[in-house]
């Protein structure tokens, strides 16, 4: 029930991965090789996203993001139908978010908000020439993708709410003592929410795609309040070699048949919405 689109900004199919890297295989799940898939089903006219709790000050991204962006009335992409069919026409979607346990572990990607006080953590990267070289806000004990034993992505995701500052951390682990040193890190990145500064062509972030992954989170407090007013992150379980616009960073190895990291999906618009449990719904 979607439909790949076209972006009239610059879809950009640059291959700017460096020779010799060898892709990196996100584990979520089933899935082999995670990829963000920005998913527009909302209509124009986008308000505000809905305050973050305890960091109301700060909006998770600019009026103006990529995420926020109105994909309505942009052509279907010549290669949808065999996007599609990749992706598995016949499959449901999962939505790995949602409160409990899952297998003893907690379901979804938390996040956590802390003072602009919070003391800086420096942490070593396995990717540190595409990672974000500053010090990481991390409290005494984030909450952590999966639980503090799991053995996935463990993402962490922090808000500065002082300074509208995002920082996420893909695969962290604590040091020998905890969260106060020795922390190490597959990648991390930082953004400046009030921004629309993009990563570096060539870069990841914590997610493969180079994006945030925040902005991408379905959460509790918007579905409360009936409207989720950003496109929505998801995976596929292969990816092309390649990646578009808004993505800067490739990490499948399909060919043309499957879609590039930063692939925007959208419902068709045959689907009747109110088909839906009202709870779902939004």
């Amino acid at each position: 029930m979607t439909d790949p689109v076209s972006s009239r900004r610059s879809l950009s199919t640059d291959r700017l991965a460096r020779a010799g890297r060898p892709q990196r295989r996100r584990s979520i799940g089933l899935l082999t090789v995670a990829m963000v898939a920005v998913v527009s089903v909302f209509s124009a006219g986008c308000a505000t996203f809905v305050a973050i709790p305890g960091a109301a000050g700060c909006n998770i991204t600019p009026s103006t993001s990529a995420w926020r962006a109105n994909v309505t009335g942009l052509p279907v992409h010549t290669s949808s139908g065999t996007w599609v069919a990749t992706i598995g026409a016949t499959k449901s979607l999962k939505a790995d978010f949602g409160s409990g346990l899952y297998l003893g572990q907690p379901i979804g990607i938390p996040y956590d908000v802390v003072p602009g006080t919070q003391a800086k953590v420096t942490v070593t990267f396995d990717y540190a020439d595409e990672s974000d070289a500053v010090g990481y806000p991390i409290p005494a004990n984030p909450h952590v993708e999966g639980g503090a034993s799991a053995t996935g992505d463990r993402h962490i995701l922090i808000v500065d709410k002082d300074n509208c500052r995002l920082y996420e951390l893909w695969n962290a682990h604590p040091g020998p003592s905890g969260w106060s040193a020795g922390v190490t890190a597959g990648s991390g990145a930082t953004w400046d929410m009030r921004a629309n500064v993009m990563r570096t062509a060539g870069f990841t972030s914590s997610d493969a795609a180079g994006l945030q992954v925040l902005p991408g989170l379905v959460r509790y407090e918007e579905v409360a309040a009936g409207k989720v007013l950003h496109a929505i992150r998801m995976t596929v379980p292969a990816t092309a070699g390649s990646y578009v616009w808004p993505a800067s960073h490739k990490a499948g190895s399909g060919g043309a048949a499957y879609p590039p990291m930063g692939t925007w999906l959208r419902l068709k618009s045959t689907v009747n919405e109110a088909s839906f449990d009202p709870a779902v719904r939004p």
